[in-house]
């Protein structure tokens, strides 16, 4: 019976569109296992013995193996998660550039080839390469996009693969058909532009007051009731001075981190 956590692992990276070793992701698994198992011995034998050194090398060692799965666990969903992004986001321009392929007259296969040879996206290229490579090994066009829309976690990529898929065994006007999908997504993606235009509009203002605005008040407002003495939080004085030190040396560097990370996770929606 294979390993449960082995089976996770494989099951995520099957639609990362990387490949990988199973005999040591299989060799790994069972190490970081056994140690966890070793972990939690030591573990009990520490509080058995009363012994706060075993019991310690015991937690670290539980500790280091489980966050060694967690992290093997966790690595494969975030690469599914931005080859999703990638297909949801830019997948749209791969389709301008089919479309009047298909709509010249190119087969499929054709269409794809040169779609390939002019694609800017580092994760479709590679996804359209696989379907080159499948077709390259003899496997029909139709077969080689369905095992594509099977490894691609992405709603947008499926729904307009479907309608190449089906739209080729119905109609030679595919190019019309990837066209119309196309301007339907371009659409949606202008909405989401707007919508999220307004968002950073927002966040801008919000950063401006807590992060520019607000440390500056503080020492203004610090200034002005310094005549009633100093006040202290721990050993730092919360005078004009300390409260520039705080601000300087933590608030502002962390505030600009949170708001980093929320423009970037904006961004990546783009």
């Amino acid at each position: 019976m294979k390993d449960p956590f082995i089976n996770i692992i494989e099951r995520n990276h099957a639609r990362t569109g990387y490949a990988y070793d199973r005999w040591s992701l299989s060799v790994f698994a069972s190490v970081m296992e056994l140690a966890t198992a070793i972990g939690a011995v030591l573990i009990l034998i520490g509080l058995v013995l009363g012994e706060g050194l075993i019991s310690f090398v015991g937690e670290s060692v539980l500790l280091v193996s489980l966050l060694a799965l967690g992290l093997a666990a966790i690595y494969p969903i975030y690469l599914v998660s931005v080859r999703r992004s990638h297909f949801d986001n830019r997948f749209v321009y791969t389709l301008l550039k089919l479309s009047p392929l298909l709509s010249a007259g190119l087969s499929i296969s054709e269409a794809i080839r040169h779609a390939y040879e002019v694609e800017d996206d580092a994760v479709i290229k590679r996804e359209l390469e696989l379907i080159i490579k499948d077709m390259s090994n003899g496997i029909d066009p139709v077969t080689a996009l369905k095992r594509s829309v099977e490894r691609v976690p992405s709603h947008a990529y499926r729904d307009s693969m479907n309608i190449l898929i089906e739209g080729s065994m119905l109609t030679p006007r595919i190019g019309e058909l990837l066209l119309e999908r196309s301007n339907s997504m371009l659409a949606d993606k202008l909405t989401k532009l707007n919508r999220v235009a307004s968002d950073l509009g927002i966040l801008f203002e919000v950063y401006t007051l807590a992060v520019m605005l607000f440390p500056l008040l503080l020492i203004v407002l610090s200034m002005s009731f310094s005549i009633l003495g100093n006040i202290a939080i721990g050993p730092v004085p919360i005078n004009t001075a300390g409260l520039l030190f705080l601000m300087t040396i933590f608030y502002v560097p962390l505030a600009s981190a949170v708001f980093y990370m929320i423009f970037d996770m904006y961004e990546s929606t783009l």
